[in-house]
């Protein structure tokens, strides 16, 4: 029998515990887990590629938190959709271009979704307390003293390559 050095152990050991400190993005579709049943069960999420997911904390390419999420918005849409998912954490997106007429916002492409971590708390907030793990700063103006939202401080939907918007039936969902 082998006795196994100290040394090797110690490697094994820290590469176990840095998976355990970085855990796999989720790949479940969390409305049907939601759900939990077909009653009111927005069936069209099932055609969300949840298994194609990038981890934005992990992601490199870019030099803001705006750009990274442009560059792998661009790259699941090419991809034929996916997860943008953040997890715990604080990202800024006060570089993004906000103002004027060449502001975007977080603009999603067709197939592309964002995801954070799952919040504590009440499910459904209905006692009015949710700890949201995953944040977004947006720049703001300041205005007559306060604080005034930048016009492109939003996270909404472009049509892509001929595409156009689609009446959504906001009811169903309630």
């Amino acid at each position: 029998m082998k006795i196994i050095s100290a040394k090797f152990l110690t490697i094994v050991s820290l590469l176990f515990c840095g998976q355990l400190l970085h855990a796999q993005p989720p790949k479940n579709n969390p409305v049907a887990t939601y759900y939990n049943g077909t009653a009111g069960y927005p069936a069209w999420t099932d055609k969300i590629k949840w298994q194609n997911v990038i981890d934005m904390s992990l992601y490199t390419q870019g030099s803001n938190d705006f750009q990274k999420f442009e560059k792998a918005r661009d790259q699941l849409y090419t991809a034929g959709g996916g997860i943008l998912y953040y997890p715990s954490g604080t990202y800024d997106f006060s570089d993004a271009p906000a103002d004027g007429p060449n502001g975007r916002g977080l603009m999603l492409k067709t197939g592309v979704v964002i995801r954070g971590a799952t919040p504590v708390g009440d499910k459904d907030a209905i006692d009015g307390k949710i700890d949201l793990l995953t944040k977004f700063i947006f720049k703001f103006n300041t205005k007559g003293g306060g604080q005034v939202p930048r016009d492109w401080n939003i996270i909404g939907i472009s049509p892509s390559n001929g595409e156009c918007y689609k009446r959504i039936d906001i009811m169903r969902f309630i």
